[in-house]
């Protein structure tokens, strides 16, 4: 096992580029006339349309229940919120707009608040993300994305929210959990059991307190009713490891509804060297991200001592350590800082300059690429088993899942989300591909 520490140093551009491109494509498959919508509250929206110069109309797409899922205004159009004021802000604005169009885009019951997730900037524009809340409770990947420009108006609005709160009215779905935080813990983690056969319970853990949820399946492209659940995110005890992943477990009965991964299929580098199978760690070596960021601050530290100065092989600087693997794996993630840094101006991974780990000769029980990443403690890890799948395209994939991931840092890796996620990395392969078109095989058939 071979390990490589890129340092890498936030680009307006990329944010709105994914910001945008997210809500059109979530847009354009499936949704229906806005004839549904209902009238007195398409009126109050498009009363609220400034076309500017343009002749066209606004573009409506509603859902199958008659709100609004897509909103466009023309060309150098707008709509203005009556209390838009630019004290508060765009995210205020963004608000501001939602709450008095609610019946429109259906969220105008009792109990449903937004709060805000991130404000993106790309050209003179803001996309203010909000995820919806029933009670102060986040209802998992129910989100509106707002687009403001600099007058604080709005060209566009992305829409995919629970609409219909009948079962959490009327009771049939309670609010307060049947079991606690740790019993559903237990049980994630029994499920993690059950989907890695041969592993035990003690070989996995919490990564975090489980948060009080509302899961509405038709959100994630799945069929059923809504139910309060404990996501809670477990992960395997040795680092690194490309098993991390969110479970929802029922607060009412214990079961578990649904599950996905947390781990989707520069310039300080440094490499360490294992050989071909996984070091047999003790249990005081077993160490979170955060622990390997401060072993790589800190060299005295007992990690650091213990085990990764073992397998150190390259430093940032030095000359090719000999290990074709390591070697061009260094070079390709240099490719991909190049890459981001001159297109997009952007410093890295997460914009931030932080530590990129690459992990490459793994044991063949390690069969896929893999990666993962903590922005908070600012460490992203990328494992690349066996040489051949060390080429541009693939290693920018996996790069490019990082960079999503701290853009969109709730994506959820499921559904369309998880296949929007994919093709995004799937384009800036691509992208980087033609970039390093000089390095190693760029046949078609690669």
């Amino acid at each position: 096992m071979r390990f490589l520490r890129l340092r890498t140093g936030q680009t307006r551009w990329l944010a709105g580029v994914l910001a945008g491109a997210t809500a059109l494509f979530l847009v354009t498959a499936a949704w229906a006339a806005p004839s549904g919508v209902e009238s007195a509250a398409k009126a109050r929206l498009l009363g609220a349309l400034h076309p500017g110069k343009s002749t066209e109309g606004a573009s409506i797409h509603a859902n199958p229940d008659g709100t609004v899922r897509y909103l466009l205004a023309p060309p150098g159009g707008f709509f203005k919120g009556q209390s838009a004021a630019k004290s508060g802000g765009v995210d205020a604005a963004a608000k501001a707009f939602v709450a008095e169009q609610a019946t429109a885009f259906g969220v105008s019951q009792p109990g449903i608040t937004f709060r805000t997730v991130s404000v993106q900037y790309y050209n003179g524009l803001s996309y203010v993300r909000l995820q919806q809340q029933y009670k102060g409770v986040d209802i998992l990947g129910a989100q509106i994305v707002v687009q403001m420009n600099g007058a604080l108006g709005v060209p566009s609005v992305m829409s995919e929210v629970l609409t219909d709160t009948t079962a959490l009215e009327n009771g049939s779905v309670s609010m307060t959990p049947a079991i606690n935080a740790d019993d559903a813990v237990e049980r994630a983690i029994e499920e993690m059991v059950r989907l890695n056969p041969g592993l035990g319970a003690g070989e996995f853990q919490k990564s975090g307190a489980p948060v009080l949820s509302l899961y509405l399946p038709a959100i994630l492209d799945e069929s059923g009713d809504i139910h309060l659940v404990w996501a809670a995110n477990v992960s395997a005890r040795e680092i690194p490891s490309p098993l991390r992943e969110t479970i929802l477990v029922d607060a009412s009965d214990g079961k578990v509804l649904f599950h996905y991964s947390l781990t989707p299929k520069l310039d300080d580098r440094r490499l360490w060297s294992a050989g071909n199978s996984l070091y047999s760690w003790s249990a005081a070596e077993r160490a979170s991200f955060c622990d390997w960021q401060a072993a790589f601050a800190d060299p005295s530290i007992p990690l650091y001592q213990n085990y990764l100065r073992h397998l150190e092989v390259r430093f940032e600087g030095d000359l090719p350590c000999g290990i074709t693997a390591a070697d061009n794996l260094y070079d390709l993630l240099g490719g991909c800082y190049n890459f981001f840094m001159e297109k997009f101006s952007r410093d890295g991974w997460d914009g931030f300059g932080s530590t990129y780990i690459g992990v490459v000769n793994l044991p063949l029980t390690i069969y896929e690429t893999q990666t993962t990443w903590d922005q908070q403690c600012g460490v992203a890890l990328g494992m690349f088993p066996i040489e051949g799948m060390i080429q541009d395209d693939i290693v920018a994939h996996e790069f490019m899942h990082t960079v999503t991931g701290t853009i969109v840092p709730d994506f959820i890796y499921a559904g369309e989300s998880g296949a929007l996620q994919e093709g995004y990395s799937d384009a800036f392969g691509e992208f980087v591909d033609w970039y390093l078109s000089s390095w190693g095989n760029d046949a078609e058939e690669v």
